[in-house]
């Protein structure tokens, strides 16, 4: 049963990044269709992943699969983020703005392959400057709630403001291929003492 005031929704977003020297060569070729919200696959093997189950099918055709959004090739961080993080970063704030609702929990999910731009989406290039212009959704968004906090708390008295933030890299166990590994990226790795 669903809460009074509680919604859930899901989006699903696809942003292309440019090809690896392999896929140019086997000419794999997934294109942005003109509505901004379908990709089409061309394929130049007969054997892709159904978009309707997990198994492969035979094909010889383009197969086409509808999102929410499709960001281009030439879409950069900035465009990602107004789009998927500013909206998110803004809906969390609500609660600060009407003392009587609830917290927002939004998640963001990158999921892909390894080296499909997971990382260079959810971070970017060089966190370790500060608003860089390869910066990816999750410092955009943090820097996002701390300015709007400060200028609710300016506004108001007695506000109380907390983040929680969580990043998580959930992976295949390559000994073990049924099972995953998960890795919290935000906890400091512990230091090994060696005794010589």
């Amino acid at each position: 049963n669903e809460q009074p005031h509680t919604r859930t929704t899901f989006k699903s977003v696809l942003r292309i990044r440019p090809l690896l020297k392999k896929e140019r060569d086997d000419h794999v070729v997934l294109e942005p269709l003109s509505d901004g919200s379908a990709v089409a696959l061309h394929p130049s093997t007969k054997d892709i992943l159904s978009p309707h189950s997990l198994e492969t099918v035979q094909t010889g055709q383009d197969v086409e699969f509808y999102l929410d959004r499709v960001f281009p090739l030439s879409s950069n961080q900035e465009k990602v983020y107004f789009n998927i993080g500013q909206p998110i970063a803004l809906a969390s704030m609500d609660a600060l703005k009407h003392e009587h609702e609830q917290k927002k929990t939004h998640l963001i999910l990158a999921i892909g392959l390894t080296t499909s731009g997971k990382s260079h989406t959810s971070f970017g290039t060089n966190c370790q400057k500060r608003k860089n212009d390869t910066d990816g959704l999750a410092p955009r968004m943090v820097d996002s709630l701390f300015s709007q906090s400060v200028h609710s708390v300016i506004h108001k008295s007695k506000v109380r403001f907390g983040v929680e933030l969580s990043i998580l890299q959930v992976s295949q166990n390559k000994a073990n291929p049924t099972e995953c590994q998960i890795h919290d990226l935000l906890q400091k790795k512990k230091k090994t003492s060696s005794s010589t």
